[in-house]
């Protein structure tokens, strides 16, 4: 993605009939074009301006246009480099099923007559049935999949060897492969890669995964309760989007007033000593909160962290896990600060179970680096200080994915 500058200013005079909107890397303002042919080689495509009124940026965060909140940039977001300065992206159709194939580096489309099996469409330009020629693919790196005008072939270039040329335009990529395969392809046609189908690869996919999630309230999607006593709780939780985001099935593991601490009444290890863990690629854990709010022993929620990870990895010792910490919570005027009844404030909580993933390597999301639910906010972002809106459940879900 492209990291602006703080302090960039705005200049959106140009397009107010509509345009494309840029970066200026040299000067650090944002500001529109008409035309893609007059950006410069320190300007970077953020986003787009049709008729003045409607935008699209990319990227993954809600955008506030003249006040009024624009979510639609969580349900269609590319979160990838500008490769080509002009932000050139193109987007591939095909009347049959596309079909990658990573071992023989071959681009084919099946089960279809149609003498145009490709269609690539670009600017206002369309290429019928562009030559293939993926010799540049690596299963080891992330890259690129573009469309070279110069020759009209579809080609593929890992980011190590350098960006595409100026005339490359953009329909896919793959990133992350140390981590788990993740690609991207810019087409709602059905697409195949390898022995493995889908319905179309428009958002994110990370293929032959399968994900558990385990927590507390927030994972199981808490909305409420009824008179008598009985939770009530959404059928769209946090993990509905994340996968939806991404494009693979999550287990929700979620238990109302789940805590780390295994003594504990309701415990996270409920979770663990139920499911078969081998059946998972990436574990998720989201828990901590209620171990504050109950005043638990910190140190002792600790220990039983490190034995609950040390389950996991005996488990499954190729699971890729997972910790997300407590969000800040505003329930009953409690902030961040505030000690318990243990004489340990939330952060310190969080701190504690932040160092346990850190020590064994493991991915942590912080909130605190970029609060969901904000001190101003709250009210309006949860139900009571602490469990989200149904707006805010889809927002946490797209930030977690």
């Amino acid at each position: 993605m492209i990291w602006l500058k703080g302090g960039a200013s705005f200049d959106l005079t140009s397009i107010a009939g509509g345009g494309l909107i840029y970066w200026n890397a040299t000067k650090n303002v944002i500001h529109g074009l008409v035309l893609a042919s007059d950006a410069t080689g320190s300007d970077y495509l953020i986003g787009t301006s049709y008729n003045g009124k409607n935008y699209q940026f990319l990227g993954n965060v809600p955008v506030k246009i003249d006040g009024v909140w624009d979510y639609h940039n969580l349900e269609n977001f590319w979160n990838f480099t500008n490769i080509s300065k002009r932000g050139t992206s193109g987007y591939l159709m095909s009347p049959g099923t596309i079909h990658l194939n990573t071992t023989d580096k071959t681009l084919t489309v099946t089960d279809t007559t149609d003498v145009n099996k490709v269609i690539v469409e670009y600017g206002g330009k369309v290429s019928f049935n562009p030559k293939i020629d993926l010799s540049g693919y690596a299963s080891d790196a992330p890259g690129i999949f573009y469309l070279d005008t110069s020759d009209l072939t579809i080609k593929f270039k890992t980011l190590a060897n350098g960006t595409p040329p100026e005339e490359a335009v953009i329909i896919g990529f793959i990133w992350a492969w140390k981590l788990s395969p993740q690609i991207q392809l810019f087409t709602k046609s059905p697409v195949k890669i390898d022995d493995y189908d889908y319905d179309r690869l428009s958002e994110t996919q990370q293929y032959g995964e399968k994900i558990i999630a385990i927590g507390d309230s927030i994972t199981m999607g808490y909305t409420g309760q009824k008179s008598d006593g009985t939770h009530v709780h959404t059928a769209y939780p946090w993990t509905y989007w994340a996968a939806k985001t991404l494009g693979v099935p999550i287990e929700n593991q979620g238990l109302d007033g789940a805590k780390i601490t295994k003594s504990a009444d309701l415990t996270i290890q409920t979770a663990l000593s139920t499911a078969d863990l081998t059946q998972y690629t990436q574990v998720i854990l989201f828990a901590g909160v209620n171990d504050y709010l109950a005043g638990l022993d910190i140190d002792t929620m600790v220990t039983d962290l490190e034995a609950e990870l040390t389950e996991i990895f005996t488990a499954n010792p190729s699971a890729y896990i997972y910790g997300i910490l407590p969000m800040q919570t505003y329930y009953q005027n409690i902030g961040m600060t505030t000690a318990n009844a243990d004489g340990h404030t939330l952060a310190e909580y969080m701190d504690k179970i932040k160092q346990v993933y850190i020590s064994h390597e493991i991915p942590v999301l912080d909130w605190r680096d970029g609060p969901l639910v904000t001190s101003t906010g709250w009210k309006t972002q949860t139900q009571e200080g602490i469990h989200p809106t149904e707006r805010t459940y889809q927002l946490l879900g797209s930030r977690i994915a």
